[in-house]
């Protein structure tokens, strides 16, 4: 699945007034175990601290279907990949993008229960959700910290062990070999994207 093909999800989340992180969002599910079914966004999504539920939802039950959702759906083809698509109900009728065909559809009860493969995705809550943005914010502030503070006391201590400009001073090159170790330490838990972030932040 392409990146492009997740406005399915970005569409859905916007007309219930919820909004995310787009690239944290897309590392998550191309991340998880079970990309790209179903249940990779459904997970991705309570990271997010968005609850939700996937649901068996037999043809003759699609009349009570909320509003919004996501449904799992087939071309008229019958030949073609399942797809997601955030559908809407508009007077008795569903309307949805279609990846396969690249067109917007306005169907009948009757021919979209046709497409429908009997699965889908609805929102039931946000929960913590500024509260897990705000721990994230507050994780990636620390790192860069000790990261900012390993660089400069590496700096420090190459000047003290080739300058001896602190005439030996065993306390303070003690001190800065403990802060550079954390700061080290900090670094190397961090991941390849995050490094990345954290030096074109910085450069």
């Amino acid at each position: 699945m392409e990146k492009n093909n997740f406005s399915f999800i970005y569409n859905y989340l916007k007309s219930i007034d919820i909004q995310i992180d787009k690239q944290e969002f897309e590392m998550q599910v191309f991340s998880h175990p079970d990309f790209p079914s179903i249940l990779a966004f459904s997970d991705t999504l309570k990271f997010f601290g968005i609850e939700n539920d996937v649901f068996n939802v037999s043809k003759s039950q699609t009349c009570e279907l909320q509003n919004n959702f996501i449904a799992v759906l087939n071309n008229d083809s019958k030949k073609s990949t399942p797809f997601f698509a955030f559908v809407q109900k508009v007077n008795e009728k569903f309307t949805f993008y279609d990846f396969v065909t690249n067109n917007n559809r306005l169907l009948d009860e009757e021919k979209f229960i046709d497409l429908f493969q009997e699965t889908v995705l609805i929102v039931k809550a946000v929960h913590n959700h500024s509260k897990q943005k705000s721990k994230i914010t507050l994780h990636n502030t620390v790192s860069n910290f000790f990261i900012a503070l390993f660089l400069l006391l590496s700096i420090n201590f190459f000047n003290i062990i080739f300058f001896k400009i602190y005439n030996g001073n065993i306390w303070y090159i003690f001190s800065v070999l403990i802060l550079s170790l954390i700061g080290w330490i900090h670094w190397s838990m961090l991941t390849p994207l995050n490094r990345m972030n954290f030096m074109f932040r910085h450069v």
